[in-house]
């Protein structure tokens, strides 16, 4: 077999591969935990800090889950324009998947509020106890007001 066959097969089997490692496995929901709060937490400029109460969750029995997040912030007190903000899912006190998934906004520089939505997930986690909590980030500093977090854990 040439260079050439070789080489189609390879991208062949490389695209068969991807193509089912991209389909979605059932998952079987273990317990959800909902954690609401209405109280003004200031957001420094590119500091992440913690919003809602750290919520205890439960990976029951053996083999390891995926812990899924639905956060909903609200914000307000941006005076420059461009000023981003991210959501970030902590499991046991490091960001899921190594960091923070991305811009979900820009709190208006007008005083108006805006509420940013991010959904997360970390899956692999080992059973036991673990400790999850919402951040928020902001490039310019904001002020978080009212969050909603529903934390659900789910069995692959």
């Amino acid at each position: 077999m040439n260079w050439r066959v070789r080489a189609k097969l390879l991208f062949v089997l490389v695209v068969v591969f991807a193509a089912s490692a991209a389909i979605a496995a059932n998952h079987v929901l273990k317990g959800t935990y909902i954690d609401s709060t209405l109280s003004d937490v200031t957001v420094p400029s590119t500091v992440l800090t913690e919003v809602g109460n750290p919520v205890t969750v439960s990976c029951p029995a053996t083999g390891t889950r995926t812990i899924q997040a639905d956060m909903w912030v609200q914000n307000f007190g941006g005076t420059t324009t461009g000023n981003n903000f991210e959501l970030c899912l902590y499991v046991d006190g490091a960001p899921a998947n190594g960091g923070c998934p991305g811009y979900v906004g820009q709190t208006p520089s007008d005083g108006s509020a805006l509420m940013g939505t991010s959904s997360q997930s970390l899956s692999g986690v080992a059973a036991g106890s673990h400790t999850v909590q919402t951040y928020v980030w902001s490039r310019y500093g904001c002020t978080a007001q009212y969050g909603h977090f529903t934390y659900n854990v789910y069995k692959p």
